[in-house]
């Protein structure tokens, strides 16, 4: 109830914002429907796979990263920064709420992929399961996103995307895997 009730009040506070943007930028706010469509269908499916889940938010901030390209060759790189970033982004959104969506019996691409089905809760074993399956996948996007960053040329944000893919994203990897470990469960302050 409290989810529905949430989402309500985000599309009355969001929606002339959104639609003012998707008037602005069309063909943005169709992919975002399109990716939306396809995320929810995805996640209706008995046990999608985390590549099939990923793909629908990579899809979206590579359009928003290659949209930003100046040529076809800046577009392909800026798009797998994106893509890639959004890959790392779902992961580890799905990792953070693992524990949470077993307990709520809610979506998480996780359970299926580690065998947690019918799991309420996770033992220390599976918890290091998971914990190895989501650190190897982010590892992975990550090292994508900094092999694109190196193609390309940000001007004068280079220091901050800089800052956000080689400090930033290791940090809150870090973050994510360690902070079930601290007794007060909460987390670092930078």
């Amino acid at each position: 109830f409290l989810k529905r009730m949430g989402a309500r009040a985000g599309k009355l506070f969001f929606g002339r914002p959104f639609r003012r943007a998707a008037r602005d930028f069309p063909e943005l706010a169709e992919k975002i429907r399109i990716e939306m469509e396809k995320q929810a269908a995805i996640e209706r499916e008995e046990n999608p796979s985390l590549d099939a889940c990923c793909e629908p938010t990579a899809e979206i901030l590579g359009f928003v990263f290659s949209s930003l390209g100046k040529d076809d060759t800046e577009r392909f790189v800026l798009h797998d920064f994106g893509y890639a970033l959004g890959r790392w982004i779902y992961t580890a959104d799905a990792a953070d709420d693992l524990e949470d969506d077993l307990k709520e019996g809610a979506f998480n691409p996780l359970i299926g992929r580690l065998g947690l089905k019918g799991c309420t809760s996770l033992s220390e074993e599976q918890r290091k399961m998971a914990d190895e399956e989501s650190n190897a996948c982010l590892n992975l996007n990550a090292a994508r996103i900094g092999a694109a960053m190196n193609l390309i040329d940000f001007g004068r944000f280079t220091p901050l995307i800089d800052n956000v893919v080689r400090l930033g994203l290791p940090r809150m990897q870090y973050e994510l895997f360690t902070l079930h470990l601290r007794p007060s469960g909460k987390r670092d302050t930078f």
